[in-house]
């Protein structure tokens, strides 16, 4: 099959770029010009409405060739202070947007498949809010999971912590059952010694041809020692060193 390109934005943002289109998940900061081509079809995703997976900017580029976007059903008109952004702030800028954007947005629970073009979409849970994606398109499956991850901090209870594993396990079990060749996954520093915990079991449990880290925003130790100290994993974990960090790749 032809190449694929994929390009590290920032925090969880990648670029997927295909011959004939250009997928875009959960764009927060970075650099966007060299990759919206009129000739190819775009395709925001965006997998919760936190502030640091969505930016309102994306919708600055819908008249860009063919652009379409994909969102969590969070982000329509839910507003929570200083954590969530929205497509409007009140009914009438909601439905303004919503007009004005026209057939090309598409709003997704967990849980469900939707197709456009030549791909198809299917949504599985987070275990903080949203949804992560999985996308199915020329033979290949991208996995992306926004904010799906064994979220265990310091200060949870024993019951906050089982309640939480046993979540995460749940949605593991789910996508182990799909082909996924690319993985987009958290690996944040802020969990300390516990952050290579999610990451470890969805490498185990999901096989993937490559994983990507994610949720690190410019903290790239944790991509770093991970990629050292476990050399089973180095042919299909790729580190991350900084922003616009680019690969080619072709996938059997």
């Amino acid at each position: 099959m032809n190449s694929i390109r994929i390009k590290y934005l920032f925090h969880s943002g990648y670029v997927v770029e295909f011959p004939d289109k250009i997928l875009i998940f959960d764009y927060y900061k970075g650099a966007l010009s060299n990759f919206l081509k009129k000739d190819k079809k775009i395709y925001f995703f965006v997998s919760h409405g936190h502030k640091d997976h969505f930016n309102n900017k994306i919708f600055d580029y819908k008249d860009i060739g063919k652009t379409y976007f994909i969102l969590s059903n969070d982000i329509l008109g839910v507003k929570k202070e200083g954590k969530i952004l929205n497509i409007g702030q009140n009914k009438e800028e909601i439905e303004n947007k919503k007009r004005i954007l026209g057939k090309n947005v598409h709003l997704m629970a967990s849980n469900q498949t939707f197709k456009i073009d030549d791909m198809l979409i299917k949504t599985f849970g987070s275990t903080d809010l949203g949804v992560s994606f999985l996308v199915q398109t020329q033979g290949v499956g991208i996995f992306h999971a926004g904010d799906l991850n064994l979220w265990i901090w310091d200060e949870d209870t024993k019951e906050e912590r089982e309640e939480m594993y046993k979540a995460f396990m749940k949605e593991i079990k789910k996508i182990s059952q799909e082909k996924v060749d690319i993985a987009f996954f958290p690996l944040d520093p802020r969990l300390e010694e516990r952050a290579e915990d999610g990451l470890k079991i969805f490498i185990d449990e999901v096989p993937s041809q490559l994983v990507f880290p994610m949720h690190q925003e410019d903290d790239y130790s944790k991509s770093i020692s991970f990629f050292n100290s476990h050399s089973e994993y180095r042919e299909v974990f790729k580190p991350i060193y900084d922003r616009g960090q680019t690969f080619i790749i072709s996938l059997e």
